[in-house]
């Protein structure tokens, strides 16, 4: 019997943490938006105890802070933060989707041109358009053979689409991304990896520069420049960090060169 009153507490914590968990994502909850545990239990259908329990969950994973006398917020979207978490990305996600060139099952590739048309579909529908990208990179993270890797992967996903809510929302912005990814999903079904993971470095290079960039004009890179050097890829910027668009971006390691590629923040050389 106590077994079981334990199991139902515990689907009740994972039901409140995963609920609360999406709202943040979403935007449901803006960043530095105070929680209540009052509110938070009408809105879930949950206890308190495990309301407490699932934003203790939330606070680890960083997307909430707790402060003694000021009670629960919603983790601020610091465009920073955003750049490290590009670089994250940066350094761990390219040889990975790079190694699943030619290894995708047809199902797969299948539900990557789905959310393909759901991404054309969305026109200037920022919400849709984000969750239809998201989606289409989830189908080859879910590849990954480490399941830590991949839930490392999820993780940082999630941080970032709440930065992509609250920062991305220019048509052309879209029109580069569905460019980009459907050339990369030519190179998956081609079995090319050379050119996979050289169109998802430049991918999340564009996407971190047009976020950052489009948030904060005059931010200055660092860690994202030297996640950049360590992939061997040299992504043009002045000696104190400032990139002007369209920047020029190079691979100096062997391999055939990216035809031109021109989006709003990068061009290759």
């Amino acid at each position: 019997m106590a077994r079981n009153a334990t199991g139902r507490a515990g689907d009740a914590v994972e039901g409140a943490y995963t609920r609360l968990r999406d709202l943040i994502v979403e935007g449901a909850y803006a960043p530095n938006e105070r929680l209540t545990h009052a509110e938070l239990a009408d809105r879930l259908g949950a206890g308190r105890m495990s309301v407490r329990q699932a934003l203790h969950r939330l606070e680890a994973d960083g997307l909430v802070i707790s402060t003694p006398n000021r009670g629960v917020r919603v983790a601020p979207a610091a465009v920073s933060y955003a750049e490290e978490l590009y670089a994250v990305r940066l350094l761990v996600e390219p040889p990975l989707v790079g190694a699943l060139a030619g290894r995708l099952t047809s199902a797969e590739l299948g539900r990557m041109h789905e959310q393909l048309e759901r991404m054309e579909a969305a026109g200037d529908h920022a919400a849709d358009f984000q969750v239809a990208h998201r989606d289409f990179h989830m189908v080859a993270a879910a590849d990954y053979s480490s399941p830590f890797i991949a839930d490392l992967v999820v993780r940082v996903h999630r941080h970032l689409f709440r930065h992509q809510q609250a920062y991305m929302s220019r048509p052309r912005v879209f029109e580069n991304f569905l460019a980009i990814d459907r050339e990369l999903l030519r190179a998956l079904e081609a079995g090319d990896a050379v050119r996979t993971r050289r169109l998802y470095e430049l991918h999340l290079i564009d996407m971190a520069i047009g976020m950052v960039l489009d948030a904060e004009p005059d931010h200055r890179f660092d860690v994202l420049l030297r996640a950049a050097d360590a992939n061997g890829i040299v992504l043009e910027a002045t000696s104190d960090g400032r990139v002007e668009r369209p920047a020029r971006v190079r691979w100096t390691a062997p391999g055939p060169p990216l035809s031109l590629v021109e989006t709003s923040n990068l061009v290759t050389s």
